[in-house]
């Protein structure tokens, strides 16, 4: 089984405006924070303004669906192939939770906590390369993933420009990065940190587990 099998992906978005079925899952991004922790790294917050404003830091001027918890990796995917964004979005269409149409196209933010651990158990997939069996240093560092779905519309991610802006400024996005670190204290304490942001590739699920890696590799011992 390849990486790719793990995932079922959605149908693509309609290019036409006019179209737009915003109770589609495929018309949202599985965007994501990643970082890591010491411990277990799910944790789970009914806080749904403290996620907005730490969301809204990714997304900028438009709005998002919050999922109310930290995750491992492993646990984004469950045995059946679904993604923790698919379930999420499954849920708010057939049970009419919130308008997506708002949600996509305002800045407003829709909450969902997410049932505990016990529904997203940790399944390794075929690249191994987050157990520590294969990267000791996950052991102490602990990777994790703040999920998060906003409208797949084919523009650029706030993030994307942010880090952009600061880097031609600055010559680093420090400070974008520490404003991100503040606001994720009321779920992940020190010393959690938030090294990035992303968009899952089902197709392609392994360049997750790169990001991880490939920041290991240069910024922490070898244990």
């Amino acid at each position: 089984m390849s990486s790719s099998d793990l995932f079922r992906k959605p149908p693509a978005p309609p290019e036409s405006g006019d179209a737009i079925d915003y109770n589609k899952v495929g018309m949202w991004r599985s965007s994501y924070l990643w970082g890591f922790t010491s411990g277990f790294p799910m944790r789970h917050s009914t806080d749904r303004e403290a996620f907005a404003r730490l969301i809204g830091l990714a997304t900028g001027d438009r709005g998002a669906v919050t999922i109310g918890a930290s995750f491992h990796p492993y646990q984004l995917v469950n045995a059946k192939g679904v993604t923790v964004w698919q379930q999420t979005l499954v849920a708010i269409i057939t049970q009419k939770f919130c308008d997506l149409k708002q949600i996509a196209t305002t800045p407003t933010f829709f909450h969902m906590n997410p049932p505990g651990p016990q529904a997203f158990p940790i399944l390794i997939w075929p690249d191994k390369r987050l157990t520590t069996d294969v990267t000791p240093a996950f052991g102490k560092y602990v990777p994790f993933v703040i999920p998060y779905a906003d409208l797949d519309d084919g523009s650029v991610p706030h993030w994307r420009m942010r880090l952009a802006e600061e880097v031609a400024t600055h010559g680093h996005a420090h400070a974008y990065l520490e404003s991100i670190n503040a606001a994720l204290r009321f779920l992940l304490p020190d010393p959690a940190f938030v090294v990035g942001f992303g968009i899952l590739d089902e197709e392609h699920p392994e360049t997750l587990v790169e990001q991880f890696v490939t920041f290991a590799q240069q910024s922490f011992p070898p244990e």
